[in-house]
């Protein structure tokens, strides 16, 4: 277009320099619509597939319903009793045969075992993500299936090996949990949780946005968060499921106070590899290919020298102070 404007304005004196910009502009001006056009033509398009994505999920059938007649959730503290239970995955078969578990009233019961012995899918059953095949689940004497599905998963506070948090000010992620906590109940919650600290060290402190699954913290003050959110929610019962694995053992430590404070007086279901956040459980489950097979206290299974003790010895540093 610039070579053809030169040559027309050496060769045609009726075309002047100012018809020349002139069209250069309004050729500009018309390329930059043009060109959202079709960036909005691309963007309808990959919403279309994201949409029909979205909407399939929607669509799927629900496995799991809330029963017509749903009983309350108990008050105070509960136990949890896995009756003869039975489940497997589609695609992996059987993994739980026959499993008897009772998780008792406001103490701490740690499973432990190789990978994929069936730990994860026994929480993953308290929290009725999944239907057993036979048998019952039931936590104060009331079977998983009577309840609400809001009811339940609402008395219940899980902290998991990789925290869920939004892109959202530390203030919003704790009152997911309690939409009507005060500002006294967030201190105190972060205390407990031994976040109070680096949550004042921060640029607007409670106020001060963390980023897309708080990617502006550290592991352990994720950890911090997700700890100081369920001691807001003040849930019945807890699940820990490897809470600390992904964390070095001075975060660890850290963390370990917070999780204390976190399970005193509550049903506590704890889901580990390291032996030395369990050391202090109640009840100690060694489960292998969805079998219990040994339980006791730390003590009693180190004596015993089965596979918990076997298990000890391969484990370095499995005894610091603490849970």
């Amino acid at each position: 277009v610039v070579g053809m404007g030169a040559y027309l304005l050496q060769t045609d004196p009726s075309f002047t320099k100012g018809e020349f910009f002139a069209f250069l502009l309004y050729a500009n001006m018309f390329y930059e619509p043009v060109r959202q056009l079709v960036g909005i033509n691309n963007l309808i398009a990959a919403g279309k597939a994201s949409g029909e994505r979205v909407f399939e999920v929607l669509d799927h059938p629900i496995a799991i319903r809330d029963p017509k007649e749903p009983k309350r959730f108990p008050r105070g503290s509960v136990g949890i009793l896995f009756n003869n239970v039975r489940f497997s995955y589609p695609e992996r078969g059987t993994l739980v045969e026959r499993l008897n578990l009772e998780v008792p009233a406001g103490g701490v019961t740690a499973l432990v075992g190789p990978t994929g012995g069936g730990k994860s899918t026994l929480a993953n059953l308290a929290l009725r993500y999944y239907e057993v095949d036979e048998g019952s689940v039931s936590v104060g004497g009331i079977n998983l299936q009577d309840f609400a599905l809001e009811d339940l998963r609402g008395n219940i506070g899980i902290v998991s090996q990789d925290p869920f948090l939004f892109d959202a000010s530390v203030r919003e992620n704790l009152l997911l949990a309690r939409p009507n906590a005060s500002e006294e109940d967030l201190t105190k919650a972060l205390s407990a949780a031994c976040a109070l600290n680096f949550v004042n060290s921060l640029p607007e402190k409670l106020d001060t946005m963390i980023g897309e699954r708080g990617i502006r913290l550290s592991m352990g003050e994720k950890q911090r968060l997700t700890i100081a959110r369920v001691l807001l929610k003040n849930p019945p019962v807890v699940i820990l499921d490897e809470a600390t694995s992904s964390v070095d053992v001075v975060t660890e430590r850290e963390i370990q106070e917070g999780l204390s404070n976190l399970v005193k007086g509550r049903t506590t279901l704890v889901i580990a590899h390291r032996l030395s956040t369990v050391r202090d459980a109640d009840q100690i489950v060694f489960l292998d290919n969805g079998t219990i097979i040994e339980k006791g206290s730390h003590s009693e299974l180190l004596a015993k020298g089965g596979a918990y003790a076997n298990l000890c010895r391969h484990q370095e540093n499995m005894i610091p102070e603490g849970f």
